[in-house]
């Protein structure tokens, strides 16, 4: 279901469309990216997902990352 959430935001969708679609992040979310950012990211929003566990371990993100521009370069789900 969170790969669902990539086909909303393809690359060249504006921050404020994103905003509009998922909201802002939590502000510790915002530009906390637990991987390595794609070549020209300026800015990233993470959104956490959940946790398979209830201590906290195996927690899932929707990252997405946006350009000079604020325009989206990748959207992605990531963890750890």
């Amino acid at each position: 279901m969170s790969l669902d959430a990539i086909r909303f935001v393809p690359i060249g969708t504006s921050i404020q469309r994103v905003d509009s679609l998922l909201g802002k992040p939590d502000p510790e979310h915002k530009d906390h990216v637990w991987s390595k950012r794609p070549k020209g990211t300026v800015r990233s929003y993470s959104y956490r997902l959940g946790c398979w566990s209830w201590v906290g371990y195996d927690a899932a993100f929707f990252v997405v990352h946006f350009d000079e521009q604020d325009r989206v370069i990748k959207a992605e789900i990531n963890g750890y």
